[in-house]
């Protein structure tokens, strides 16, 4: 057991209160940043180590696990992995070594025994996450040190391809999640620098799983085509990995065992909740099922003094469905009585930031309706299910999602009206004001069937940008390097525009006309490939911001066209200026430079994120009106998180547990018959 944890109130107090030794409080965490930030290593080091540090953090404080952590007994299990050795020593019958719960998974995980290479086993629920996120965090304090290796916490229910490497995977994976670039994500792996702790084996689709162990044992041999991980941590559940043929080549594997009955007694004794143990001795099915500490804890949780009959009659999964049917509900009525308790609070001791948070923490509650937040939390669930993912971002939401033809089709509509709106703003007025309305509409009518023809939007995929930085230097050295391909762009552009006006003007003034735009024009062309050589991508971006992928592409598609339209205009009307003088620029050359400039602008605003952001928008209300979701996503979570139904880190969110995702899909599909 944990050591001095305090008791649980389940009527109005905080249930993150008991926390396990190791575990980080907001204290320690910024500490813990602060000896990173004064390490040694890159800045680009830094970042990642931060974000892992704060999703340990994160997800440990909002674990049903950290009530009161338990130290399970555990068992090492030799016969479930390939040890290299095994093959060159005989080594007999192999029994199971049991396992003191007073021996710490980074003990065992150092051992010469294991050499850093782990395989955590366990029944659903006995805390294989948990314990992997407090080894992680044992492997963040060493990896101040620039020498060390740095733990990154992936989940492998995302890897679907049968013929990708898990190397391939591993870079994509956490360009994801952490925002790492692929190029510096994949010169990390060459230079052996990443400990991946990969969880969820159990979770891969069944057609995949052996495909995924042989790729894993491929890149641990070094036949990956990237060197081998030093160490790595794998988890999985017990009877999924038993019945694979071809085990994991980690050199030591240890099962977390399920509570026994003592502990379950001292548990309940120590959060003053002994009456429990009559209703558990009186049922097999619950005895069995809160052997398991995640439901242990939600039956502490959740349990009510009327409802404890109702258990008598559950067996099997109908008991396992029943306890977590009556925590959800229990964590929901719950919110609806804080939101009443927050109404009669006292608050003329309060000051101004205090009473705007209660304000906003009442209104987030009042929102929305306990049997709202279960619908909306079984479709994100069945999504998820069908996805083979366990994090949901809002910016991933996708039009495949839609359940209905006529809905797609009606979100395909308002993409193109907004499109077309944003069109007559700019464009068709300018127009308007210059030739009428007719040409106007003409106009728009013909610029929008250009954008269908190139495919601009792209309905069928809404895809998230990386924040993106301007490097001045990387603008000016790219500038100076165009040099040849200016030249050749304006020799080109130069001729196109001799030949144009040498049947209209004279051979001098063809020629004059020529030089003129083909100088203009080179200087123009270094300007706009040094400016796009100027943004980049950071090499590791913090994921903080709910929607942030598509908070990036609004701010990428509207920086693309103000600078489109700034180049374009200088470039057009810098030529008009030096071939026909002030006199043909304020005759007519002026609406010129501004049509072409703003066409252009539009189009690469389009192609380069504003697309995405009407698409994510349209999407949201077409799922808002079939009342598949909330129109606020990020309060809805909000609520969802506080009431710990789900656990958030940054802008991503994920079940408390996967038991709890796989409840809702179920009800999900239950509904749907």
């Amino acid at each position: 057991m944990s050591q001095n944890p305090r008791n649980i109130n389940t009527e109005g107090g905080d249930y993150r209160e008991v926390l396990n030794k190791g575990l980080y409080s907001e204290g320690d965490i910024q500490i813990f940043l602060q000896k990173i930030e004064a390490s040694k290593r890159s800045n680009t080091e830094k970042l990642l180590l931060q974000q892992v540090a704060a999703e340990v953090a994160s997800r440990l404080r909002q674990s049903l696990h950290s009530q009161v952590f338990i130290d399970l007994d555990k068992e090492e299990l030799l016969t479930q992995v390939q040890r290299s050795w095994d093959y060159e020593i005989k080594l007999g019958k192999q029994n199971n070594r049991h396992i003191s719960s007073e021996e710490s998974l980074i003990k065992i995980f150092t051992s010469s025994n294991m050499q850093g290479r782990l395989l955590i086993l366990g029944e659903p629920g006995t805390g294989k996450t948990t314990n992997l996120l407090n080894l992680a965090g044992a492997l963040l304090e060493v990896a101040q040190d620039p020498d060390e290796l740095i733990p990154v916490i992936l989940n492998l229910s995302s890897w679907s391809n049968g013929e990708e490497p898990i190397s391939i995977w591993l870079t994509k994976e956490i360009k994801r999640k952490y925002g790492v670039a692929l190029s510096v994500g994949e010169q990390w792996l060459e230079e052996q620098k990443l400990l991946p702790l990969l969880d969820g084996l159990d979770e891969v689709s069944n057609s995949h799983q052996k495909d995924c162990v042989r790729s894993i044992n491929q890149w641990i041999s070094g036949n990956a085509g990237s060197p081998s991980p030093i160490k790595m941590v794998v988890c999985s559940r017990r009877e999924e990995y038993k019945r694979l043929k071809t085990k994991l080549k980690l050199n030591g594997a240890v099962c977390l065992n399920k509570l026994s009955e003592e502990m379950i007694e001292n548990y309940l004794h120590l959060v003053d909740r002994a009456e429990l143990l009559t209703v558990i001795h009186a049922n097999t099915s619950l005895r069995e099922l809160v052997s398991v500490p995640l439901f242990l804890s939600m039956l502490v949780i959740a349990y009510q003094d009327s409802h404890l009959d109702s258990y008598n009659s559950k067996e099997g999964k109908n008991a396992e469905s029943y306890l977590i049917g009556s925590y959800v509900n229990y964590m929901l009525e719950r919110a609806e009585r804080e939101r009443e308790k927050l109404k009669q609070e006292d608050r003329t001791s309060f000051n101004k930031d205090e009473l705007k948070r209660l304000d906003r923490k009442t209104k987030i509650i009042s929102l929305y309706s306990t049997d709202q937040t279960k619908s909306w939390l079984c479709w994100i669930a069945s999504k998820m299910e069908t996805n083979g993912t366990t994090e949901f971002l809002v910016e991933d939401l996708q039009p495949s999602w839609l359940e209905r033809k006529a809905t797609f089709q009606m979100y395909r509509f308002q993409v193109w009206f907004i499109a077309v709106l944003i069109i007559f703003v700019l464009n068709g007025t300018a127009y308007f004001l210059q030739f009428g309305a007719i040409s106007a509409l003409r106009y728009v009518a013909i610029f929008s069937t250009f954008i269908v023809g190139l495919d601009l939007l792209s309905l069928n995929e809404i895809i998230p940008v990386d924040a993106i930085s301007f490097s001045w230097n990387k603008a000016l050295k790219e500038y100076t390097a165009q040099r040849n391909k200016g030249r050749l762009a304006g020799l080109w552009l130069g001729s196109v525009a001799v030949l144009v006006t040498y049947s209209i003007a004279t051979p001098a003034l063809s020629i004059a006309a020529g030089v003129v735009i083909g100088a203009i024009s080179s200087i123009f062309f270094r300007i706009l490939i040094g400016v796009s050589s100027g943004l980049n991508g950071y090499e590791v971006e913090e994921k903080i911001l709910v929607n942030q992928g598509i908070r990036n592409a609004l701010k990428l598609g509207l920086t693309t066209t103000i600078l489109s339209f700034a180049i374009t205009s200088s470039a057009i009307g810098t030529i008009v200026l030096a071939i026909g003088g002030a006199s043909a620029f304020l005759d007519g050359g002026y609406n010129f430079t501004v049509n072409i400039s703003l066409l252009v602008a539009v189009l690469f605003g389009l192609s380069q994120g504003v697309s995405a952001s009407i698409k994510h928008l349209s999407l949201r209300y077409s799922l808002y009106r079939e009342g598949l979701a909330p129109w606020d996503y990020e309060k809805f979570l909000t609520r969802a998180s506080e009431c710990m139904l789900l656990q958030q880190v940054g802008g991503q969110f994920r079940f408390i547990h996967k038991t709890v995702q796989r409840h809702f899909a179920t009800m999900a599909t239950e509904e749907t018959q």
